[in-house]
């Protein structure tokens, strides 16, 4: 059922997103003691939502979450293939597109294990180089995920990388090339090189790589004193945009100035283009679901 947005009732609402984004940086960042999150991915990615094609290469630096282990288990969507997977410290690799993940939340996720040439530890360091790609077409009808011509959200929900619900947290950047027509945000820093490439990075650990873009994505920004709101949206008002937008860079003020500083520079707020699915936080960032205007 869509949520309509009462501008009477907008602070409040965003409050309590806001401050779900700002309180879970803390928590996001703490989730395995004893485990350093400084796993690192540094991608190139190419995307062209006409024929819902994804691919993907780089460099994959993971660190081990558990102790004595001969191999790694990672979650990736069903329908890609791999290319290549390589690495010093790794034997050979499998992917199951068969297996259900067993999450509720990765209904169309297959599994990739890694083996490992030796036993690792918790907190050792697996390096690797990976090249894969695939046509994503096929995904439950409720994930907050989608790869289409008219709206591509790529997060954990597919999930386009490899993913585990126990790995570390990780900083990456992403060299994404799409078509020009199309623009482009996430929930950490984007920046635009130039028609068709665009950077998304995170210099602080975070659980998601969340891509977002679409040929009508608007995007409107205030700069507050520490960090810069920024509206993502695709159907709402000029006018409501401004004013969420302002009431969400003064509550993250008088957050600031309760608690002090976060680890982002930037929060992005997105009104999503899929009609199922809801929404989501991400650190420094949320995904509104499902929204109409009064």
């Amino acid at each position: 059922m869509a949520a309509f947005i009462n501008r009477k009732l907008k602070s409040l609402f965003f409050a309590a997103g806001v401050i779900a984004i700002l309180t879970g940086c803390s928590n996001q960042n703490n989730n395995h003691q004893g485990v350093p999150d400084n796993g690192h991915f540094n991608l190139r990615v190419i995307l062209d939502p006409v024929s819902q094609k994804l691919r993907v290469s780089g460099d994959f630096t993971i660190p081990v979450w558990e102790d004595s282990v001969d191999h790694l288990d990672f979650f990736l969507h069903k329908q890609i293939e791999i290319g290549s997977l390589e690495g010093l410290d790794i034997s050979g690799y499998q992917m199951d597109t068969a297996i259900s993940s067993g999450v509720a939340w990765l209904p169309d996720a297959g599994l990739l294990r890694i083996d490992l040439d030796g036993n690792k530890d918790a907190g050792d360091q697996v390096k690797m180089v990976l090249d894969y790609a695939g046509i994503i077409d096929e995904w439950n009808g409720f994930s907050a995920n989608s790869l289409t011509e008219d709206w591509v959200e790529l997060g954990l929900y597919f999930p386009w990388f490899p993913y585990h619900l126990n790995m570390p947290g990780f900083t990456y950047r992403i060299e994404l090339t799409c078509p020009v027509e199309y623009q482009v945000s996430g929930l950490q820093e984007v920046h635009q090189v130039k028609e068709g490439e665009w950077i998304l990075e995170s210099e602080v650990p975070v659980t998601d790589m969340v891509i977002l873009a679409a040929k009508s994505l608007k995007s409107y920004s205030l700069e507050g004193k520490e960090v810069t709101v920024t509206f993502n949206y695709l159907s709402l008002s000029d006018s409501l945009i401004r004013e969420m937008t302002a009431d969400c860079e003064r509550i993250i003020h008088y957050y600031l100035d309760l608690y002090g500083p976060v680890p982002v520079r930037t929060v992005h707020i997105v009104e999503t283009g899929r009609a199922t699915g809801g929404g989501y936080g991400r650190l420094g960032g949320v995904v509104l679901g499902e929204l109409q205007e009064e």
